[in-house]
């Protein structure tokens, strides 16, 4: 009952604020209207639509929201209570970003620098690692030729002279040995070397003397022929050339003549077979013969005039004969050769021996077995003094020794100094050397013992023309 009651005041007061509102705006009184009307009806609120609100009739009726705001009404059709003047220049209005304070600079590479560095030092660790790990654990030899350890050498060319003799040309495998060209100094001419080859399925070695020369392919007929090594043409290349014979009984050369080119084979040396006395000449050296002796300078003046040498050689036994004369510094005195050799056809290189006669360095007597030709006791002449002992034998006696005076230095070339000295007589040699089968040496300067070292007795023919052991060595 007194909820009843409080309720119909309220409906009073409302009236009579309906009623002053009556002279308010259109809008506000609907709004007043509508709240009173949804707050005293008897009928359960409708649910909120999202899109407005349930009418009593049960459809969705779309109804603007009561929080929005009202909308002022706008007169489309009103006209501007001002007319359009347009303007007759216009300012146009822009902005610009402000510029920097620092000095405009090209973008730096760090960031790119730094994003590659882990991976530039990875490279460089890993390069750094193979290349230490080669280098550590690489056995490859770094010398060219060794007397403790054998050293690989490759076949590089062969050439048959005839059926029993042939050039057989090697060079090292590995090339370490470069980075020390003082290891090639073997071809000094103060001494004559010998390798042994080795033989691997036998286990057996042979001394061979190796020759400053070259096998190479003619451009003119497709032969192959042979040439001196001349500086700055091979010699850097470690070559050296072998003159052998096939023998029945020799295992080593006959397993050599069947070896292919590029087949390995090992060295191991050098041996020295005999060195030269040491004289006031050493510290000069003698121009190396050259493939055209054209190109060969004159002998310069020694302290000393030369000590003349008689070589005795048979078969492959002109081998150290060659070497000396034909290496680098070559012997400084006359050569007196003597070859014995079976056939003309094996005689090798004659064409740089017939050279080296016309630069009067040296002299080719050949001993033919096929023309029944022999070494006899007028081939061998007695010996004379060095001229050495005769400058220390001055000395002792409190004299000045005479120093050779021979103008050999105004020749230009060896061809016009040759034709000088080979009208003068030549002096007797000094030096006897003998290189050969055993029954040729024995015949020569008395045989050579094999169960000891040592030269044993001089006999043969040069004893008989006054030759000692001062003065003969068999190699």
């Amino acid at each position: 009952m007194r909820k009843n009651q409080h309720r119909s005041e309220l409906m009073v007061i409302n009236v009579i604020n309906l009623r002053t509102l009556e002279h308010q705006p259109r809008e506000m009184w609907r709004r007043t209207v509508l709240q009173v009307t949804r707050r005293y009806s008897s009928k359960p609120p409708a649910k909120k639509n999202p899109l407005g609100s349930l009418s009593n009739t049960g459809k969705d009726e779309v109804r603007p929201k009561a929080y929005a705001p009202p909308t002022p009404p706008i007169d489309l059709h009103k006209r501007a209570e001002e007319p359009y003047e347009p303007k007759e220049k216009h300012d146009r209005v822009s902005f610009e970003y402000p510029q920097s304070r620092t000095p405009n600079k090209p973008p730096s590479n760090s960031r790119r620098t730094k994003r590659f560095l882990p991976v530039i030092l990875l490279c460089i660790g890993g390069g750094w690692g193979v290349f230490a790990y080669k280098f550590l654990t690489d056995d490859t030899p770094t010398e060219f030729l060794s007397r403790d350890k054998f050293i690989p050498f490759v076949i590089t060319n062969k050439i048959d002279i005839d059926k029993d003799h042939y050039f057989l040309e090697v060079m090292p495998k590995f090339s370490k040995w470069k980075s020390d060209p003082k290891q090639t100094e073997y071809w000094d001419g103060n001494r004559l070397w010998s390798v042994e080859v080795k033989q691997p399925q036998i286990m057996v070695v042979r001394r061979y003397t190796p020759l400053p020369l070259e096998i190479y392919t003619s451009e003119f007929t497709g032969e192959k022929l042979v040439r001196i090594q001349e500086e700055d043409m091979a010699t850097m290349e470690g070559k050296l050339v072998f003159y052998i014979k096939k023998y029945n009984q020799g295992e080593v050369a006959r397993w050599l003549s069947r070896k292919p080119i590029g087949s390995e084979i090992e060295l191991r040396g050098p041996y020295t077979e005999f060195e030269f006395p040491k004289t006031l000449n050493n510290n000069v050296e003698r121009p190396q013969m050259m493939n055209l002796p054209s190109k060969v300078s004159a002998d310069p003046v020694f302290p000393l005039k030369p000590d003349n040498l008689a070589f005795y050689a048979a078969g492959t036994g002109i081998a150290p004969a060659l070497q000396l004369l034909l290496t680098k510094n070559p012997y400084k005195g006359f050569v007196d050769v003597y070859y014995s050799h079976k056939t003309d056809e094996e005689v090798p290189i004659s064409r740089l021996m017939f050279f080296l006669e016309k630069l009067d360095r040296a002299r080719f007597t050949h001993l033919v077995q096929d023309h029944r030709q022999k070494l006899l006791p007028k081939h061998v002449s007695s010996p004379t003094v060095s001229h050495y002992v005769k400058y220390l034998e001055a000395l002792d006696k409190g004299e000045t020794p005479q120093i050779n005076k021979d103008l050999q230095a105004t020749f230009k070339t060896a061809l016009e100094q040759a034709e000088k000295t080979s009208r003068v007589a030549k002096l007797a040699p000094s030096l006897a050397l003998v290189c050969g089968p055993d029954g040729y040496v024995e015949y020569v300067s008395g045989a050579k013992p094999f169960d000891k070292e040592g030269q044993g007795n001089i006999g043969g023919l040069l004893e008989k023309k006054g030759w000692t052991s001062a003065n003969v060595y068999k190699l």
